[in-house]
């Protein structure tokens, strides 16, 4: 078996072990809400991290710890809104609204970077707004709140992707999650009691599997990058939009109209077109993404 072919073996594998979390995330916040869904997300993954970390005797406290934070931060505004998304929207939807943060990572280069918009980037844009569009439907009224929030979500996690880019320099993938796992445990902490629900035995199953499959899923899609071509693999990593249509009718009977199909194509092709500008940075940016 070649390189290429392990790669998008890993890549496939990484997708349904991210599209298990999203799932178990949509169950799990139907029953304990937004913030202790975010919260017992970020323990388990930062307890599973840990383990990792003094295992491979990383470096737990790193490099720029104003960034570490900074990116912390940002990582757990992404998830919150992200799982907001997942809770009112139809996850399949959820999912694609947050894939698309090479939309804003593009904008914020443009912005932060000083880096220049080419016209094949400005065609993505346009396909990505009307994508969008399709996707939120305004005028439906909680539809569309919930897909502006589940859009925030690929904002920030856009902005995270950016400051990423600077810590990967030099910082350990994991030391930079840890950060964010941290941060988000720390931020949910003091919102916990106004509405804690102790979770049953399956509850708190259901949230181990979530932290599991997260880690899992950044394993697998780490070696990916590192076998294969970034921008052919890239192109499989929305494969994961596809897994969560599937759990989606099977558990949740949702069933996506014409118009939601025409959105999640239309953001699919334009997030495509933006990830082939430059495969190193699809590698850096990709290998480090926790939200």
């Amino acid at each position: 078996m070649d390189n290429h072919l392990k790669a998008i073996i890993l890549m496939l594998l990484a997708q349904f072990s991210f599209s298990i979390m999203d799932l178990f995330i949509k169950i799990a916040v139907k029953r304990i809400g937004v913030f202790e869904t975010v919260f017992f997300r970020g323990l388990f993954t930062m307890v599973i991290v840990l383990v990792i970390i003094l295992f491979s005797r990383i470096s737990i406290w790193g490099k720029n710890k104003k960034l570490l934070i900074l990116r912390g931060v940002f990582g757990f505004l992404g998830l919150i809104c992200y799982v907001f998304g997942i809770y009112y929207l139809k996850l399949a939807n959820a999912v694609l609204l947050n894939r698309s943060s090479p939309i804003f990572v593009v904008i914020f280069s443009a912005i932060l970077l000083k880096e220049k918009i080419t016209k094949k980037q400005l065609l993505a844009l346009f396909l990505a707004f009307f994508g969008v569009i399709n996707i939120i439907k305004p005028g439906i009224e909680i539809n569309f709140i919930a897909g502006i929030v589940g859009l925030i979500s690929a904002l920030f996690s856009g902005l995270a992707y950016i400051v990423v880019k600077k810590l990967s320099y030099y910082n350990s993938p994991y030391t930079i999650v840890f950060y964010f796992t941290l941060v988000t445990t720390l931020m949910t902490s003091p919102i916990l009691p106004l509405n804690f629900v102790i979770p049953t035995k399956n509850l708190l199953l259901v949230l181990m599997v979530i932290g599991i499959s997260s880690t899992l899923a950044q394993v697998l899609m780490t070696y990916s990058y590192k076998k294969g071509d970034a921008g052919k693999v890239s192109i499989v990593s929305y494969t994961s939009v596809l897994f969560s249509a599937i759990w989606g009718y099977v558990f949740f009977k949702e069933m996506e109209d014409t118009q939601s199909i025409i959105g999640g194509i239309l953001i699919i092709l334009s997030c495509i077109l933006l990830s082939q500008k430059n495969k190193k940075e699809v590698i850096k940016i990709e290998n480090r993404n926790n939200i």
